[in-house]
């Protein structure tokens, strides 16, 4: 069966539409959007860990074409974290803009208290 390089371009696209967000992130790039979360609590101090909730009810992924100053942000992740500051674990909300990979990356993490 001959399948046309057109057709084989709509068929990845209708899959990648149907799979959940958290199977359209990276990994890779979520656990760097995590490494900026713990850069940013050692700047103010405080020393922890971030895990990114990649459960596809938690984690959403917006495309985005804006730029911040210069630089062009193709992607912005938000969603739930888990931050656990040696005081016990706390959920959060998490927002992580990201440049694209491999480079720049994720150039901004915030952390939000989770309205629940």
């Amino acid at each position: 069966m001959r399948i046309g390089l057109t057709n084989l371009a709509a068929l990845a696209a209708i899959l990648a539409l149907s799979l959940p967000a958290s199977a359209l992130a990276s990994d890779r790039t979520l656990d760097r959007c995590e490494a900026l979360g713990v850069k940013d609590l050692a700047a103010s101090g405080q020393t922890g860990t971030i895990r990114i909730d990649r459960n596809p009810d938690h984690l959403a992924i917006d495309r985005y074409e804006g730029k911040v100053g210069k630089l062009a942000i193709p992607t912005v992740y938000h969603g739930r974290a888990s931050v656990d500051t040696g005081a016990g674990t706390s959920a959060m909300r998490f927002i992580c803009l990201d440049g694209g990979d491999p480079k720049p990356g994720p150039v901004f993490f915030y952390l939000l208290p989770l309205d629940e």
